[in-house]
């Protein structure tokens, strides 16, 4: 990689991946689209104040982009539903069509394990071969589905691209927000228990250093404190009450099994 282009760049995972690029020998020139500007500054980024459903094809063509990483999505959820589809599949297909007049030799997509949607049935754990059946009622889930749709459709008809597709877990830490992560920083968290073992294992992303393509380090960890089971009828109590706080954004998240081992890493 010498000439990277990075959707999405004023976000969090964006900017501490400039970061990481920025330290990179091999890595000439960062350039980054966002509706706003990024707080990191770095000799290698030339950002450009575009929404990712604008042309990007000029820029693509100026700084001689080798690599895409596509990173902008809508992640809290908007009362308008349709713009934010309109943002993230209307944003995918602007930037997947900007590539076939460009030098673009590989595009990297983040994904979501939530591509997966949240079933009883889910494999578990569940693999890349695993089949996406994201959740219709569940806009990021059912949206991220469909985005990989985008890309297999993608790659077949122009075989010559490299697509490399990452389907991250939750991402939760200190210093990362989202609903889920404040959910999990209360000092009373309502989780699914299992009547097979102790705890419910989920898989989780901590922010931190990205490395080399996974772009993120795969780590799980616990609560730090113990389980409590409660009484069925106050557990739907509590899950009524977390859709109604939007804590978390989809209760299935929780009751389902949505734990993923790479095998093709």
């Amino acid at each position: 990689m010498e000439n990277i282009f990075i959707t999405g760049v004023s976000g969090y995972i964006g900017q501490k991946l400039v970061a990481f690029l920025d330290g990179k020998a091999d890595v000439q020139t960062i350039v980054g689209i966002d509706i706003r500007a990024p707080s990191i500054q770095t000799g290698k980024l030339v950002f450009y104040k575009k929404d990712v459903r604008e042309p990007v094809g000029d820029i693509l063509l100026e700084h001689g982009i080798d690599t895409v990483v596509h990173l902008a999505y809508v992640v809290p959820p908007l009362h308008d539903k349709s713009l934010m589809e309109n943002v993230n599949i209307g944003g995918t297909r602007n930037i997947l069509a900007s590539l076939l007049k460009s030098p673009v030799e590989q595009i990297i997509y983040t994904s979501s394990a939530t591509a997966y949607g949240f079933h009883a049935d889910n494999d578990n754990p569940l693999t890349e071969d695993s089949p996406l059946r994201g959740n219709d009622d569940f806009v990021y889930s059912k949206n991220k589905k469909e985005i990989e749709r985008l890309f297999s459709r993608f790659s077949k008809d122009n075989p010559g691209y490299t697509v490399s597709i990452l389907r991250p877990s939750f991402v939760a830490g200190p210093v990362f927000d989202n609903p889920l992560a404040r959910h999990m920083k209360k000092k009373f968290v309502l989780l699914p228990s299992a009547t097979s073992t102790r705890h419910v294992r989920h898989s989780w992303i901590l922010p931190g250093p990205l490395k080399k393509a996974r772009l993120l380090v795969k780590r799980r960890f616990y609560a730090k404190y113990p389980f409590i089971r409660i009484p069925i009828p106050l557990g739907r109590i509590g899950s009524f009450y977390a859709q109604y706080r939007h804590v978390p954004d989809h209760v299935d998240d929780l009751r389902s099994h949505c734990q993923g081992r790479g095998r093709h890493l």
